[in-house]
């Protein structure tokens, strides 16, 4: 646990049923008159913008609509020479992770001249970005708390880092998640767990991130089941957003870990969602560092409730069984060979793993190629 560190996260953070209405009281906050950009998931357009449009008729309001999947350097690109022509004063990014990186990456690139692809790296944007609100829909990705955008160019997965993409404030509604359905659920869920684990093992974890990462993962564990098999379960979909923003602020302020970067190549090669892609890692990814984070692998025994005073290796064995049998409870139980990744393609994969650098290196082992070939054989 590091003792010297940054912590950030948005000015304001909403949470509770309901909340999403206090979306033009926060716009007013910014201006009383002005233009309101809105990214919004097309598969939630029909229920929510009619809600939007009254929300903010006080606003000149302009909607973006993405396309679905995951967000390109030119489809980005695209939305902000239109959003650049029509000046807004404020970005509202309303649904999953998608679609608040497109909204952030649109606000940065206002300010900031080009294409979005030079700023795909650690702290190139050099203007701050105009105010943003995200309202994530989903209960996973904490894109509304960090300072990345991802986008992929060349099928390749990279992000904007930049302290000025952190969003002004995010709005966390439980009520907007009832009516996701069971996949996302389960995928966006995984995400969130893996965000809580990966943060409290990363070597950046610090005195204010690991308490959090704890609960973030207690309050998913106690939540995904409920929320996979009930839907419309308000104390499940709170517990799960409540997870989901707790591992969202330990993700931005302490980073994750090599999974992540396994992740990336799964996403743009084969279209795996970064959620699924997680999840099936995470537990060989913590097999794998097993005897380089015994002790906090066996406080994560507390964590799920499994703890019975074993000695800490025992501890740390049994938080990586639970792992297991957790997806499996939740219906997840997939290995890469079910996505027709081609063990061929490893070799390439650890390759552009391995330039994702920054969670190979807050990884608690040392890693190497071969460490990131093994996981990727073992899950497959």
């Amino acid at each position: 646990m590091k003792n010297d560190f940054v912590f950030r996260m948005p000015s304001k953070v909403i949470f509770g049923m309901g909340k999403f209405d206090l979306l033009p009281e926060e716009v007013s906050f910014f201006f009383t008159k002005g233009t309101v950009l809105v990214v919004m998931d097309p598969a939630i357009k029909p229920q929510v913008w009619p809600r939007v449009e009254k929300l903010l008729a006080g606003w000149k309001t302009i909607p973006c609509e993405i396309k679905p999947g995951e967000p390109t350097v030119q489809t980005v690109d695209k939305m902000a020479d239109f959003a650049r022509k029509e000046k807004p004063d404020l970005v509202i990014g309303i649904g999953g992770g998608s679609t608040m990186d497109t909204a952030k990456a649109i606000a940065g690139l206002i300010t900031n001249p080009g294409s979005s692809e030079k700023y795909r790296g650690q702290n190139l944007l050099t203007r701050p970005a105009i105010p943003g609100i995200m309202v994530p829909t989903t209960a996973g990705t904490g894109s509304e708390l960090t300072q990345t955008a991802v986008l992929i160019h060349q099928g390749r997965k990279g992000g904007i880092n930049s302290p000025h993409l952190i969003p002004a404030t995010a709005i966390l509604d439980p009520a907007l998640l009832l009516d996701l359905p069971m996949e996302p659920t389960r995928a966006t869920g995984l995400d969130a767990l893996t965000h809580a684990i990966e943060s409290f093992l990363s070597k950046n974890s610090n005195p204010l991130t690991e308490p959090i990462s704890l609960q973030a993962a207690e309050l998913l564990i106690a939540g995904l089941p409920a929320a996979v098999s009930d839907g419309k379960d308000p104390e499940a979909r709170t517990k799960t957003m409540l997870g989901s923003l707790l591992g969202g602020i330990s993700l931005a302020n302490a980073g994750v870990i090599v999974g992540h970067s396994l992740s990336y190549p799964l996403g743009a090669r084969y279209g795996i969602s970064h959620g699924v892609a997680n999840g099936l890692l995470l537990p060989y990814v913590a097999a794998e560092i097993l005897p380089f984070a015994t002790e906090k692998l066996a406080r994560l025994a507390s964590a799920f409730g499994i703890s019975q005073g074993r000695s800490a290796k025992e501890e740390a064995e049994e938080a990586i069984k639970f792992l297991f049998s957790f997806e499996k409870k939740i219906g997840f139980q997939k290995r890469l060979a079910d996505f027709q990744v081609q063990p061929s393609d490893f070799d390439e994969m650890v390759e552009e793993a391995w330039a994702v650098a920054v969670p190979v290196a807050n990884t608690p082992k040392p890693m190497t190629k071969e460490d990131l070939l093994r996981i990727y054989q073992a899950a497959y």
